[in-house]
């Protein structure tokens, strides 16, 4: 247990209330799906709870998943369609599939701590590209490029970007597209958060751009390589629709060869059935009834991503990229002296310790600063250590909470950064 955990527990203990600044979950905000329409569609299911496992998932739920992409200008077959029980399984399924014990992943740095332990399970091994802070977090594709060796089998890309809130524009994809059908690696795209991009603007999809670029490529030139990479595209009800307990999820696999891919998936997904038929039943009309939903949301987090962006960019200390899309500001804070460190008694009791007298060469880190913030305020965030980022004081803050708790956690962060 790390020294954050060990801080918030003790203070929990002690009778104080902590506030989860870093959760991505909506329903801890008070933030629920329509209930009439949960309630409509558990009740079609109750007149027929009738067993009939498929291991890509219901063909009504991978039809309903197939209406929801060719809104959004990617036409897909229902049989392209995996349904899983939540991203992480997705994922599992995908690194099992497609790299041996021992061979790798790429992922972007920063980015969601989970992958380590998801990689750990399927036996396989992960690397880190740069993400490039100075420009706007887009994929540093000289840095990508450097890293695919042999036994690199994937490449990991996650749009909106969590922790940073960078949407990859149509230019990285069109790179990172390139990059990865000149190795011959697929693209895993992570696209829960992609119904939450701000200020009007569209959201540049791979598997899009990927066809789109490939047929180009193919009128333009009779090759023989593969003249676009396979894209599993991940997405769920959990972050898009606020509903993390029905954990639904899906993989859409377009590109060429995708059937192989499609067969694979189908035989461990068959292992398993994960996904229960209650959730996969209720998906047509969630998805179906949902968009009013997605835009009330969506203004909820653009008016917190705006009043982020006025309050703490007033103070000089504190420095990000403006959040595109997704729940999360991902913050760097500069020239902190003072803040004391903790340390544990054997009884678990939390001291305070002055730097100057425990590290007096060693400026505070971001473990520190959430550390002090956290006993001074009651206000948890991550560390930007957490997301394999630790280039200074970074943190984490969700864009979920109430506007006018919102705005008080804010100001009381800001005046603490002197």
């Amino acid at each position: 247990m790390n020294r954050i955990e060990l801080t918030r527990q003790a203070l929990l203990k002690a009778g104080r209330k902590i506030v989860n600044l870093s959760s991505g979950n909506p329903n801890e905000f008070g933030i629920f799906f329509e209930e009439k329409i949960l309630a409509d569609a558990y009740g079609k299911f109750l007149r027929a709870p009738a067993y009939a496992p498929d291991p890509k998932g219901s063909l009504a739920a991978r039809k309903a998943v197939a209406r929801f992409y060719a809104l959004r200008n990617l036409k897909v077959d229902p049989e392209q369609v995996i349904i899983t029980s939540g991203s992480s399984e997705s994922y599992f399924h995908l690194f099992k599939m497609l790299a041996k014990p021992g061979e790798k992943i790429l992922f972007p740095r920063p980015s969601y701590p989970l992958f380590e332990e998801i990689a750990r399970l399927a036996e396989v091994e992960t690397g880190l590209y740069n993400l490039d802070e100075n420009d706007s977090w887009q994929v540093d594709c000289e840095n990508l490029e450097t890293k695919i060796r042999d036994g690199v089998k994937a490449i990991v890309l996650i749009s909106p970007s969590n922790p940073t809130g960078a949407v990859l524009s149509e230019k990285t994809l069109r790179r990172v597209a390139e990059i990865a059908a000149r190795y011959n690696l697929p693209i895993i795209s992570d696209e829960v958060f992609s119904e939450y991009v701000f200020d009007g603007k569209r959201f540049p999809r791979m598997a899009v751009i990927a066809l789109k670029d490939g047929a180009t490529y193919s009128r333009a030139k009779s090759a023989r390589s593969r003249p676009q990479p396979v894209v599993f595209t991940l997405n769920g009800l959990s972050k898009t629709y606020a509903l993390p307990g029905l954990k639904l999820s899906w993989i859409v696999a377009t590109g060429p060869g995708h059937e192989q891919y499609i067969e694979q998936l189908e035989r461990s997904a068959d292992a398993f059935l994960a996904c229960n038929q209650i959730s996969q039943a209720m998906a047509p009309d969630i998805i179906k009834k949902g968009q009013p939903f997605i835009k009330k949301l969506n203004r909820h987090l653009q008016k917190n991503r705006d009043l982020a962006v006025k309050i703490l960019g007033a103070n000089p200390k504190i420095t990000f990229h403006v959040p595109e899309g997704g729940f999360y500001l991902f913050a760097r804070i500069s020239a902190l002296g003072g803040w004391s460190e903790t340390v544990f008694r054997q009884d678990g009791a939390p001291t305070p310790i002055a730097f100057s007298r425990l590290h007096p060469r060693r400026p505070p880190s971001d473990e520190d600063f959430v550390i002090s913030l956290m006993e001074k305020t009651g206000i948890f965030v991550h560390p930007g250590y957490f997301y394999d980022y630790d280039k200074g004081i970074y943190i984490l803050i969700s864009l979920l909470p109430p506007i006018a708790k919102f705005t008080k956690i804010l100001y009381n962060i800001t005046e603490r950064i002197k």
